[in-house]
């Protein structure tokens, strides 16, 4: 773990603050800090995932953002994009993309196919249905912060674990394979990681 945050603290000043705080330790996870930790986490997965091509890619990372994002993370990313170096991971350059949800359909799909990774906030979990199908089988990195993500057909999902103290990452497996989408196993083997192993619901 101290291996992984040490290469992180590269990515930039606003991102080593944030992994800074992964090493704290609190009665519980506020808001605040959870989102600290959801901001870092993010990065950090940008920068342990391989997509198709990706090696030959010197394009910048596209991350869409699909709902308001109340907790602030991606604010807190976009911070860490405009600090001094910027964000970098694998020497591509981050770069978010507002998704307009209130688009036609195939706009969507269209914006969607432009992503490397999709976050998916938490005041729109109620649109993931209607997102699944487009997103399925496609090389983006499905990243969700509410309650069930993973086990509805998400990849990632972010959950605060009050009984132990900190930020928990949930991964499908099956969900990861159907994107084609690789996960360096630094990531799937860290101590705040639960797989999962089974079929994404409907």
């Amino acid at each position: 773990m101290s291996q992984l945050i040490n290469q992180l603290a590269r990515l930039g000043a606003i991102l080593v603050l944030l992994v800074y705080s992964m090493g704290t330790h609190a009665a519980t996870i506020d808001k605040k800090r959870a989102s600290d930790l959801k901001a870092a986490f993010l990065a950090q997965l940008t920068g342990y995932t391989d997509w198709p091509n990706s090696a030959e890619s010197t394009a910048p990372i596209t991350i869409g953002v699909f709902g308001s994002d109340p907790n602030s993370v991606i604010g807190l990313i976009r911070k860490g994009m405009a600090a001094p170096g910027g964000l970098a991971p694998q020497g591509r350059r981050l770069q978010l993309m507002d998704l307009n949800t209130s688009a036609e359909v195939l706009d969507l799909a269209e914006q969607l196919r432009e992503c490397e990774v999709l976050f998916l906030s938490e005041d729109a979990f109620v649109h993931w249905p209607a997102l699944k199908p487009m997103v399925e089988a496609q090389p983006i990195l499905t990243v969700g912060e509410s309650d069930g993500f993973a086990e509805h057909g998400g990849v990632v999902e972010f959950y605060p674990d009050p009984d132990v103290d900190r930020l928990v990452m949930r991964i499908n497996l099956r969900a990861l394979r159907r994107s084609g989408v690789v996960l360096s196993a630094t990531i799937l083997s860290l101590s705040n990681v639960v797989i999962l192993n089974a079929e994404a619901e409907e």
